[in-house]
C-alpha cells in the first residue's frame, strides 16, 4: 500500500490526513463557476483526485486566485503547468500511483 500522510499545526490545533495512494483511479483537473452566487463570474481552479467509483475523494482548490476582480495571470499559468505536466486533459486515468497513457 502506498499512502500520503500530512501532519498541519500542533496540540489541539493540529490535524492529520492520510491518502491511500494506491487507492486513487484518476485526477480531474476543472475549470468551473465559483459555486456561490457571492461573488458572479468568478471561477475556480481545482484538481481533483477520483476513488475507485470515480468520485472525488480530495479536492485541492488554487487558492488566493483573485486579486479584487481579476484573476491573477500567475495562478492561471501555475494550474496549467501542472494540467501540461500531467497530460495536459482535463481527466487522466491512474493505475496503482503511476499515470495512464490516454487510450486510443
Amino acid at each position: 500500500r502506498r499512502w500520503w500522510h500530512v501532519e498541519l499545526g500542533n496540540g489541539a490545533a493540529s490535524w492529520i490526513m492520510d491518502v491511500r495512494v494506491d487507492e486513487i483511479t484518476g485526477v480531474r483537473f476543472a475549470r468551473e463557476p465559483y459555486p456561490f452566487p457571492s461573488f458572479p463570474g468568478r471561477e475556480v481552479l481545482t484538481v481533483q483526485f477520483l476513488g475507485p467509483g470515480g468520485d472525488t475523494v480530495l479536492y485541492c482548490y488554487v487558492h488566493d486566485l483573485y486579486d479584487g476582480q481579476r484573476m491573477r495571470p500567475e495562478k492561471l499559468a501555475a494550474w496549467r503547468s501542472l494540467r501540461e505536466r500531467y497530460g495536459n486533459r482535463d481527466e487522466s486515468r491512474i493505475d496503482q500511483g503511476t499515470l495512464l497513457a490516454p487510450a486510443a
